[in-house]
């Protein structure tokens, strides 16, 4: 567990969902179906396969799971807005944007 505090941890995730969630839909535009051979193949920028390449090679899949699974039993569906629900709500837009544009993201969940 982390000592800071959970404000911190919240803004934080929240920040990182908000990027990976553009850098997802920007993927999975250019991707046109077909995940990084997609984006290849069309043409991506290459700064959004490199954002793409080092989202997957921080091991964004594994802190996303961290998060959903080290929360308390509470669903993501809870009506309570709680930092610890955003925090596990933030989790689950990262693995849902993620796996939208990156075949090897889908992949790691295997």
């Amino acid at each position: 567990r982390t000592s800071r505090p959970i404000e911190l941890r919240k803004t934080a995730m929240e920040t990182l969902a908000a990027t990976v969630l553009a850098v997802g839909e920007m993927g999975k535009s250019w991707a046109n179906g077909k995940y990084e051979e997609g984006m290849e193949k069309y043409g991506a920028p290459a700064t959004l396969t490199r954002a793409i390449t080092c989202l997957n090679e921080e091991g964004l899949i594994d802190v996303a799971l961290d998060v959903l699974k080290s929360s308390s039993a509470q669903s993501l569906g809870s009506s309570n807005d709680t930092p610890a629900a955003r925090i596990r709500e933030s989790g689950g837009i990262v693995l849902g944007s993620l796996t939208s544009c990156s075949a090897e993201a889908i992949l790691e969940l295997h």
